[in-house]
């Protein structure tokens, strides 16, 4: 699936651009960055973003409008949900322009409903810091998505992210603020998609998001995909490396899945990605 659009390579030598973080009445969080408490803006007044049209940097994504950037270079990882380019314009000065609702005129070439950096990815514990970034959980998607680069190699060797319908607890209201977590998530959603007529389902059934899965140390994966076709060879890699390191709940969503990398990124056959399209298993859409 193409859920999420990753850039896992972007170059040093990329423009930086100025994603403006904006609330769910679409104006300006914190403009001018004064917020050292929390300061998301200011980590979004530098982004490397690829000079490409915006339905080409990031996915519908089921309407969460996702992006993932990696640049090695500056050991940094953003991820942002709602990346957009509405209600911007070019200045006469050279220089982007959002216009908010609220009448305000703000210095802007994208904006965010949410985001999160990390940096230097290096150091990191693997969770973006102050319950950001675009996960429910503040668990990084790159960590967690099947990558073209693992099939190419033909082995997943990292653990994978999983999104389920029912998560928390199923009977708080929808406005309620989430606290049914476990770590390494460090915040979680407020829905739990429980489909209507579902019988025996309680409050207690709902799984707590960053909860991990595995499949038992002995688990015989040849047992359970011993073809030689292209489904049993990607189920075996995805088996395995549910055996070896797990799953985590990362999100609520009205269907139960495992995310993976689409290739609009890599068809580019430009500087952002290390592998190319004629690298891609012939199995692998």
């Amino acid at each position: 699936m193409d859920w999420q659009r990753i850039w896992p390579d972007i170059p040093a030598d990329t423009p930086s651009r100025r994603v403006l973080w904006i609330d769910r009445d679409l104006n300006p969080v914190d403009p001018h960055s004064r917020n050292t408490g929390f300061p998301l803006q200011s980590w979004l007044d530098g982004v490397p973003v690829p000079d490409v049209p915006i339905d080409v940097l990031r996915s519908h994504g089921g309407g969460d409008k996702p992006l993932v950037l990696h640049q090695r270079s500056s050991e940094s990882v953003w991820e942002f949900w709602q990346f957009e380019q509405e209600r911007i314009t070019r200045s006469m000065d050279g220089h982007n322009y959002y216009h908010a609702p609220d009448g305000s005129v703000t210095r802007a070439d994208y904006t965010a409903r949410y985001a999160g950096r990390i940096r230097p990815t290096s150091e990191s514990n693997g969770v973006y810091p102050m319950t950001t970034g675009s996960s429910a959980t503040s668990l990084p998607y790159i960590n967690g998505f099947i990558m073209v680069r693992d099939a190419v190699a033909g082995k997943i060797d990292h653990a994978l992210t999983l999104t389920l319908p029912v998560t928390g607890d199923t009977e708080a209201p929808a406005d309620a603020r989430c606290v049914t977590f476990v770590a390494p998530a460090t915040r979680c959603d407020t829905r739990s998609y429980l489909a209507a007529g579902v019988p025996d389902m309680r409050a207690a059934d709902g799984i707590k998001e960053g909860t991990l899965f595995r499949l038992p140390a002995d688990f015989d994966v040849e047992a359970h995909a011993p073809g030689s076709d292209a489904r049993s060879v990607f189920l075996r890699m995805v088996l395995t490396a549910i055996r070896d390191y797990g799953l985590y709940v990362t999100d609520t969503s009205p269907t139960l899945s495992i995310n993976a990398e689409g290739t609009r990124v890599i068809d580019l056959d430009g500087p952002y990605h290390d592998i190319r399209s004629d690298q891609i298993p012939a199995w692998w859409g």
